[in-house]
């Protein structure tokens, strides 16, 4: 009887052994896939971040070429009616 009892005994052990193996497996792989999402997450961010700037920068020079265009632009005009002013006369 003693025997049949150390042996239940053992096989309870074993399966909670067992049990918390497939419990330590599982928090694992679920910490691993959340640092995996996070990473993924991050990655994501900092992309978007970079192409917000990017796309910033692009637009800052596109007007500061433009302000020097209609700059050159109306000094090229005020430049010409002087000269033709200065034929009229």
């Amino acid at each position: 009887k003693a025997a049949k009892q150390q042996e239940a005994e053992a096989a309870k052990a074993a399966k909670k052994q067992q049990e918390d193996a497939e419990k330590a497996a599982k928090k694992q792989k679920a910490e691993t896939e959340k640092a995996a999402q996070k990473e993924k997450d991050d990655a994501e961010k900092a992309a978007q971040k970079e192409k917000a700037e990017t796309e910033k920068a692009a637009r800052k020079e596109k007007a500061e070429t433009e302000k020097a265009a209609r700059k050159e632009k109306a000094e090229t005009e005020k430049a010409a009616k002087q000269q033709a002013a200065a034929a009229a006369q």
